[in-house]
């Protein structure tokens, strides 16, 4: 009796050892923002295709890593609860490691954080000092030529009508021929673009002055507006055809107008034909300079010209540094365009009319660069992130912001350009208290059912962070804004 109720104690013992373990495990696991229902998902910080929602924390982790995940949790579950599609991806540039990942490598549309690619590609290929240009330029020569002009004119009379057997008042046209000595420009002139976005109306009026400085009276030749920079298709790929054209949805050329965009009331003829609107303000205001161009001769050209072989006469520009604040600031979505065609066109080394698919695979050259993960798997449409069919993982954007952090040449121009929470461009009106304000500078992202910010933010421990927070499938925007905001707070925190 007494050796089996030695045996039952030891037993006992042993089945209190074990519950005192697993308690003090239950206890850990909630300690670290982790709850047992959670534990089963948990993944490596860099996950697998099988990637978890949860990033796991480690002995290794400090406590201010350990504080911000057990946060960032939160916002986790919070998601998994919702009926949209969330995505986080969380990185230490100081320490050059990952912080943070949920569904970070879920495709999702970006909106206009699409426009990061587009920027940080542009200032890695090309540079902040590379130019969109509209330039014009002649060729042949002036000869002072004996011209025949016929004019017409009205003469009126009355004259005997047979089958009314009395006068009539009758009209008649007369032509009056004589020869006249005219200076006659024996050439073409050309109006080349490079899609300026910020091309304004007093930049045409003295482009007409130029061109009308040039000693001809007439044209024997042909009037070219060169657009062959870039195809034919006026609108980007994926684009809702129910938005266009708009202030926000510009249909799409090498020449444009700055400020036409912003016309009141709206030219709809500008915002159809931005290139014809531009010829023809420029033919109007030569006109007015006493250089008479007929309609006959005047053509858009979408085939490459000789135009740079001629003599240039007038040259306007503006680098990508210049377009870039106001393109990330206000989000300007013909800015973005601009700039997505210019990547492309790389100073003309593409050899034909520059596509989407061309400025696609600048960016996606620069992805690689930045060590991005499954990069065949994105989807690039556009410049701006109008189009329904971009799509980006937070992670690909994160390495992007990475890959700028280490480059100062790319760094401090995007950087600058970025709004500033609370303080101006489309963040001037969130984040306006707490330790984001003035803190976070992002790029934001609408678009029907999406909304995303991605960006840089300083944490507490002085460590400059790279953040996407990507939102899919919310009902309103503001749904969008206030989780991003939230997590921006954390992240400050």
């Amino acid at each position: 009796m007494k050796k089996s109720t030695g045996i039952f104690s030891l037993l006992a013992l042993l089945y209190f050892f074990q519950s005192v373990t697993l308690f003090a495990q239950v206890n850990q696991d909630n300690s670290n923002g982790i709850s047992s229902a959670d534990s089963a998902s948990v993944s490596p910080i860099q996950p697998d295709n099988n990637e978890s929602n949860i990033v796991p924390f480690t002995t290794s982790s400090n406590q201010w890593e350990n504080g911000l995940r057990n946060r960032l949790n939160v916002f986790v579950r919070e998601a998994q609860r919702s009926r949209y599609s969330a995505g986080i991806c969380v990185y230490d540039l100081t320490s050059d490691s990952m912080l943070f990942m949920f569904n970070a490598q879920k495709r999702f549309r970006p909106a206009s954080n699409q426009k990061l690619l587009t920027s940080i590609s542009t200032l890695d290929l090309l540079g902040k000092d590379a130019e969109f240009t509209t330039s014009v330029y002649i060729d042949g020569y002036i000869s002072n030529d004996q011209v025949m002009k016929v004019k017409e004119r009205k003469e009126s009379e009355n004259r005997f009508s047979e089958t009314l057997g009395y006068d009539v008042p009758t009209t008649f046209t007369v032509y009056d021929t004589t020869y006249v000595y005219r200076r006659v420009l024996h050439g073409n002139i050309y109006i080349k673009g490079t899609f300026d976005p910020m091309f304004t109306t007093d930049d045409l009026y003295e482009m007409a002055k130029e061109i009308g400085k040039i000693d001809f009276e007439e044209l024997d030749g042909e009037f070219i507006g060169d657009i062959s920079m870039k195809d034919s298709l006026v609108f980007g790929k994926g684009w809702c055809w129910d938005d266009m054209p708009s202030s926000y949805v510009p249909w799409l050329s090498p020449l444009i107008l700055y400020e036409g965009i912003s016309l009141r009331p709206r030219s709809e003829n500008y915002m159809k034909n931005p290139d014809k609107y531009f010829l023809e303000n420029l033919l109007e205001d030569l006109r007015n300079r006493g250089k008479e161009i007929p309609a006959s001769k005047v053509r858009l050209s979408f085939q490459p010209t000789k135009a740079e072989q001629g003599q240039l006469i007038y040259r306007k520009s503006h680098t990508v540094g210049e377009v870039l604040t106001r393109m990330m600031k206000k989000s300007n979505n013909q800015f973005a365009e601009a700039m997505f065609f210019l990547l492309g066109y790389d100073n003309g080394k593409v050899g034909h009319p520059t596509t989407a698919e061309d400025c696609a695979n600048q960016i996606m050259k620069v992805m690689r660069k930045a060590e991005c993960r499954d990069v065949e798997e994105t989807t690039i449409a556009d410049g701006s992130g109008l189009s329904q069919y971009n799509y980006v993982t937070p992670e690909n954007i994160v390495m992007l912001l990475r890959y700028t952090y280490k480059n100062k040449n790319i760094f401090d121009p995007l950087y600058e350009s970025l709004p500033i929470a609370g303080v101006d461009g489309t963040l001037k009106s969130r984040m306006t208290s707490g330790k984001a304000r003035k803190n976070v500078r992002a790029k934001t992202g609408t678009v029907s059912g999406v909304s995303t910010l991605s960006g840089y933010v300083r944490a507490s421990n002085g460590n400059l962070l790279a953040f996407s927070i990507m939102n899919n499938g919310v009902p309103s925007s503001a749904t969008g804004r206030a989780y991003q905001d939230r997590v921006c707070q954390e992240l400050a925190k």
